[in-house]
């Protein structure tokens, strides 16, 4: 059983092509982390056609659309929590806390879950015209540069088709920038996310069936091949 390691992740992308099951790994991770209690809040765009609404008020998490509901999460939830919990681990780090003390402190707090549907929507949103938009980029850009060890994280769908579009762009660029994640449907030589270096070259550009993720070498682990359950219901 393949479980993600918390202690190492803040930000986690889902890497994919169209129909290699990216909503249905995002779905499986609302469920996980609900299952620990955790606070859930799902982003989601309405040109994505509300695919995890059902999905979060079923689980009781806070469905968020738009450049004023963002907004206003950001402004009056994650950015006053983050802060809260910054202060917290200021305080560790002063005194001295090892990586593992200030985790398991951190851990006493209730964990937070971001869920991007597709990260490519959201950053859209943020370039359409409208009061907040850039707001909403300033504020994520701030919040995920210094968001590590909160017990905050963020799980965000990526299409590889839209890399082109969004490259180069700070939310972007700073969520990639030491994100774990999965990669689906296989063929990584065709993606430039995430280094499989310990993987032979001829099985890199095998293509996998919808459903299959491979998890990229992190902190010293090798790369897997997980076979991920649909999320029925």
């Amino acid at each position: 059983i393949y479980t993600v390691d918390l202690a190492s992740t803040f930000c986690y992308v889902v890497s994919g092509h169209a129909r290699t099951g990216k909503t249905n790994t995002v779905k499986i991770m609302m469920r996980a982390a609900a299952a620990k209690q955790a606070k859930l809040f799902v982003l989601e765009q309405e040109e994505d056609g509300g695919r995890l609404r059902l999905e979060a008020e079923q689980l009781g998490a806070r469905w968020l659309s738009g450049q004023e509901q963002t907004k206003d999460f950001l402004l009056g939830q994650l950015g006053p929590e983050f802060g809260r919990r910054s202060a917290i681990k200021k305080e560790l780090e002063a005194a001295g806390a090892e990586e593992e003390a200030k985790f398991q402190r951190m851990s006493q707090e209730q964990p937070w879950f971001v869920f991007v549907r597709d990260l490519t929507s959201l950053l859209r949103m943020m370039r359409a015209p409208g009061d907040w938009g850039q707001y909403i980029e300033d504020v994520l850009v701030n919040l995920i540069s210094r968001g590590f060890m909160n017990n905050i994280y963020f799980v965000a769908g990526f299409d590889q088709d839209d890399r082109s579009e969004v490259s180069g762009l700070p939310v972007y660029e700073e969520f990639v920038r030491s994100c774990t994640g999965v990669h689906l449907g296989g063929n990584v030589a065709g993606q430039q996310l995430f280094d499989y270096n310990d993987m032979a070259y001829r099985d890199q550009s095998t293509p996998e069936k919808p459903g299959v993720g491979l998890v990229p070498p992190h902190n010293g682990e090798p790369s897997y091949r997980i076979i991920l359950p649909q999320a029925k219901g």
